[in-house]
């Protein structure tokens, strides 16, 4: 099939009925692409634009890639760094000095990102929570084992009631578990 402006007309057709858009910009192209196919059709009946596009590619490649062309960007090249390496012998003497006096010193600047700091922040701040919900967790379970103790809540005849230690078991217990699922909540969310 020759591409010409039925063959565009039908692919934007196609593209609409599946909601596809094309970016502006090559909506545009492809606009200039139809008007110029149709200026052409109208001043030279049968003539190929594809075919002659392809041709006047390839003599610009060949033009672009022949030995001459490439000669001249590389001597463009070496022109431009010229400046660099006027300067490069000067810069390796000042290395070399201070190689030999042992006063070559480098700067590397730990956590010099801001994404650095927050994710190192962010880290610590989950370690402590985690840290302090296991905490919790360990003394809960231990006040939960004791047995007696002052009485929060007295009950009926016989059943001991309930300890103030098992009220403040369970009570630590439930903010452990809300400090590690909040630990645990954030690293998923990270990773998601």
């Amino acid at each position: 099939m020759v591409p010409d402006a039925a063959m565009f007309t039908t692919l934007f057709r196609l593209l609409a009925e599946f909601g596809l858009v094309f970016p502006p910009v090559i909506a545009a192209m492809f606009r200039a692409m139809i008007t110029l196919e149709g200026t052409l059709d109208r001043l030279a009946p049968g003539f190929q634009i594809i075919e002659e596009t392809r041709k006047m590619a390839a003599s610009w490649l060949g033009d672009l890639l022949g030995p001459a062309s490439l000669r001249d960007a590389a001597t463009d090249e070496v022109l431009g760094l010229l400046p660099v390496l006027r300067l490069l012998p000067r810069r390796l003497d000042r290395i070399t000095t201070s190689l030999e006096r042992g006063t070559l010193t480098t700067s590397v600047r730990l956590l010099g990102d801001d994404r650095d700091r927050q994710f190192i922040a962010s880290m610590a701040g989950r370690a402590a929570l985690a840290v302090v919900g296991t905490a919790f967790g360990i003394i809960s379970v231990m006040l939960i084992g004791v047995h007696g103790g002052p009485l929060f809540r007295p009950s009926a005849a016989g059943t001991g009631g309930t300890s103030l230690f098992h009220v403040f078991g369970y009570t630590l217990l439930f903010l452990s578990l809300v400090l590690i699922l909040r630990v645990i909540i954030a690293i998923t969310h990270e990773g998601i």
